[in-house]
C-alpha cells in the first residue's frame, strides 16, 4: 500500500486487489479513448450517480462548479499538478504539513483526471460530475437534456448502491450510447457494506443507526457479508459485457481483504461510513483514493493491451429505448434534483395557521433560495422546506424538498425560464407539475398562467381520496403561446368538499415537447448544472 506504480503514480491498492476490480475491460468505444489521448486531444468526462459521486467525485479543470472548487489551479483553468506527499500509515492516508479539509484533488474522479493529465497534459482536460445524492439511473432519465453532454467522450456510471433495475439502467444506457461521440461507458460499483443479519443490504440497520457499530466488529460484519453478494452491480456487469462496455467493481477488489480480516485498519470502518460513503480521516478518504486506483489500473490495462479491445458488438448500436423517441422533457426545474424556478409575488394567505404546524420549524430563508442559516417557524405564506413538516418521525427525516403553504388565499408565482436552453422553447407543448400527495391535512391550488404564455386555470388536489400513501405525482398543464419562459400563479384554495386540510407542496415544473432540439452544452452544464447546485446549496 502506499506503492508507487510503473508509471510512478502511487497506489493504494495491490496487483491483486486491482486485477480483481476491473470486471469488463471494454470494447471499441474505449479505443477511441485511447486514441484521443494518444494523440494529444483533451478529454472530457461526464460523470452520473448518486452521492458517492455528489458528494466524493470531484470534478476537474472548465467542468468544476466554481472558482471556489477550482482553487490550487493555475489561473488559465489549466488542471493543476501538486505534490501530494501521500503515504499510508496503519491504513490511514496523510497529506503534507498543511491540514486539509476535504480537499477536491483526492476525490476519485478528480484524483483519475489527475492521473490522466499527468500522463497526458491538455490545459481542456474536463470532468463534469453530475451525481445527485440518493440519485439512481432514473433521476437523468428525468431530465435527460440536463443531465447529457454531447462532448463527453467517457460517460461514468455509479448507481450500483441505489440500483434501479436493469430496465430503467438500459434506457439511461440508450440515452448515453447515442450521444453524438458515441462516449465508452464504464461502471463505477460501488458496494453496500452495512448488511442485515441475512446479508441483505443494511436498510434495517442503517434505519436503526448501528451501521457504525457492525462495521466495528468482525464478529458481527463478517456472517453478515459472508451471505452477501454482489447483487445490486449484476446488471451494470451483465449490461457492461453485452454492449462492450466497461466495469470496475469495488466488492470484488476489497471483498478478499475484508472477509480475510488480516489488517484491522484496511476497511469497513476505517474507510466507511453509514454503509457506503467514504469516511474523511485527516482530510482523506480512503475509499476514494481505491476507487480512483480501480480507474487507474482499467485505463493503464487497456493502453498495455489495446488488442483486448477488438470488440464483436458493432460500437454504434445502443439498447432498443422505446421512449428515447417519445415526447422528451425539454428543461426541469425540480428542487430535489435540479434546478429552481424562479419565485416571485410571495403573498401571504388570509387565514389562520393550522395549529398542528404552529411549533414547525423550517429553514431561515424562505424560499429556500440561500445557504441555511438557521431555522425559523411555519408561516401563512409559501415557504421551502428540504423535509416533510408533518407525519412520523421517521418520515420527517426523508429529503423531499419543495415549497409549501398551509394557508388558504396564499399565492406565489413561478417563472419557468432558462436562457441556456432557448432553443428548446419553441416546442413546449405543456408543463408537468410535480406536487405532493398524502392521506394527510392535504389541500387543493390552482394554477393560472399570468405572463408570456396561455393556458386554462387548473385545480389539483393533494389529497389522495382515502387512500394510505404520500409520494409524489405529476399532472399535465396544456400550454399556448410559449415563448422565453412562462410565469404560473400558484393559489392554496380552501377546500369545497368539506374535508379538512389545507396544505398543499408544490416539488418540480417540467418543460415538455414534441422532440429535443438538442443537449446541454458543455457551457450549459458548467453554468447551470453543478454551479446552481453548489450555490443554492440543496443538500439535506
Amino acid at each position: 500500500c502506499g506503492r508507487p506504480s510503473p508509471d510512478g503514480w502511487p497506489m493504494a491498492l495491490s496487483d491483486s486487489s486491482l486485477a480483481a476490480s476491473l470486471r469488463s475491460l471494454g470494447g471499441q468505444r474505449l479505443r477511441r479513448v485511447l486514441h484521443r489521448l494518444e494523440s494529444g486531444h483533451p478529454l472530457t468526462v461526464l460523470a452520473l450517480g448518486g452521492s458517492v459521486t455528489d458528494g466524493h467525485g470531484g470534478c476537474w479543470g472548465l467542468g468544476c462548479a466554481s472558482e471556489e472548487e477550482m482553487r490550487g489551479q493555475a489561473t488559465s483553468r489549466s488542471p493543476w499538478i501538486e505534490a501530494m506527499g501521500m503515504s499510508l500509515r496503519r491504513g490511514r492516508w496523510t497529506i503534507g504539513p498543511k491540514e486539509l479539509s476535504r480537499p477536491l484533488h483526492v476525490r476519485w474522479l478528480s484524483r483519475f483526471m489527475q492521473y490522466v493529465h499527468t500522463n497526458w497534459p491538455h490545459a481542456e482536460h474536463a470532468a463534469y460530475n453530475q451525481g445527485r445524492s440518493g440519485a439512481g439511473p432514473w433521476t437523468p432519465l428525468t431530465c435527460p437534456a440536463d443531465f447529457m453532454l454531447p462532448e463527453a467522450d467517457l460517460v461514468i456510471f455509479e448507481f450500483a448502491v441505489n440500483g434501479g433495475g436493469r430496465v430503467i439502467m438500459e434506457q439511461l444506457l440508450s440515452h448515453v450510447m447515442r450521444l453524438p461521440k458515441q462516449p465508452a461507458v464504464l461502471f463505477v460499483n460501488a458496494f453496500w457494506w452495512c448488511r442485515d443479519p441475512d446479508g441483505g443490504e443494511g436498510h434495517k440497520t442503517r434505519e436503526a443507526g448501528q451501521c457504525d457499530e457492525v462495521l466495528a466488529d468482525p464478529a458481527l460484519y463478517l456472517p453478515r457479508l459472508q451471505r452477501a453478494g454482489p447483487t445490486l452491480e449484476q446488471d451494470a456487469t451483465s449490461l457492461a459485457v453485452q454492449y462492450d462496455l466497461s466495469s470496475v467493481s469495488v466488492y470484488h477488489a476489497l471483498m478478499p481483504l475484508v472477509l480475510a480480516n488480516t489488517t484491522e485498519e484496511l476497511i469497513p470502518l476505517s474507510a466507511i461510513t453509514d454503509g457506503f460513503h467514504p469516511r474523511w480521516i485527516d482530510g482523506l478518504a480512503p475509499y476514494d483514493l481505491y476507487i480512483s486506483d480501480m480507474l487507474v489500473h482499467w485505463l493503464r490495462s487497456a493502453m498495455a493491451n489495446p488488442r483486448a479491445l477488438a470488440t464483436k458488438v458493432d460500437p454504434s448500436l445502443a439498447p432498443h429505448c422505446e421512449r428515447c423517441t417519445e415526447e422528451q422533457t425539454l428543461k426541469c426545474f425540480d428542487w430535489e434534483i435540479n434546478a429552481r424556478p424562479e419565485l416571485r409575488a410571495n403573498t401571504p394567505g388570509d387565514g389562520p395557521l393550522p395549529a398542528q404546524y404552529s411549533e414547525v420549524m423550517v429553514e431561515a430563508d424562505t424560499l429556500g433560495r440561500g445557504p441555511r442559516v438557521g431555522t425559523t417557524a411555519v408561516g401563512a405564506d409559501w415557504f421551502f422546506s428540504r423535509l416533510p413538516i408533518d407525519g412520523p418521525e421517521a418520515v420527517r427525516r426523508r429529503f423531499r424538498p419543495g415549497v409549501v403553504s398551509v394557508v388558504p388565499g396564499a399565492s406565489v408565482e413561478v417563472v419557468l425560464s432558462e436562457s441556456h436552453v432557448a432553443e428548446y422553447y419553441s416546442s413546449v407543448t405543456h408543463i408537468e407539475i410535480k406536487y405532493l400527495v398524502s392521506y394527510q391535512h392535504m389541500g387543493t391550488a390552482l394554477l393560472e398562467c399570468v405572463e408570456s404564455c396561455t393556458c386554462e386555470p387548473l385545480l389539483i388536489d393533494g389529497d389522495t381520496g382515502g387512500e394510505s400513501f404520500s409520494g409524489p405525482r405529476r399532472v399535465a398543464l396544456p400550454i399556448a403561446a410559449f415563448r422565453t419562459a412562462c410565469a404560473l400563479r400558484v393559489t392554496n384554495t380552501a377546500r369545497t368538499d368539506g374535508r379538512p386540510g389545507t396544505k398543499f407542496k408544490l416539488m418540480g415544473f417540467y418543460l415538455k415537447g414534441n422532440g429535443l432540439q438538442g443537449l446541454a452544452s458543455a457551457e450549459a452544464l458548467h453554468h447551470r448544472g453543478r454551479t446552481q447546485r453548489t450555490a443554492l446549496n440543496l443538500k439535506p
